[in-house]
């Protein structure tokens, strides 16, 4: 390979690398949550497919909302965002 893929890629053609998950980029030194959906908009990115959720959400890709201040919902409804 032309382009060093580091410690996590694969050299898969002179010049691309097959990046491992978690990670992106040409040399495949860049952090990602590409899988997690980018943390939901919820969340941030801290490590290899690994989100950090804002208060008020969780899950794996930061797309569940806590909605224990309204009971969730008192079973009435449908929780789409904390505290509503």
């Amino acid at each position: 390979c032309s382009v060093p893929c580091g410690d996590h890629g694969t050299c898969i053609d002179k010049n691309r690398c097959l990046c491992d998950k978690g990670y992106s980029g040409d040399k495949c030194d860049t952090i990602s949550c590409e899988i997690e959906s980018n943390c939901s908009g919820h969340g941030e990115c801290t490590g290899p497919a690994t989100c950090t959720c804002n208060d008020g959400w969780s899950g794996l890709d930061c797309s569940i909302p806590d909605c224990s201040t309204t009971k969730n919902c008192s079973g009435q409804g449908v929780c789409v965002a904390p505290g509503t």
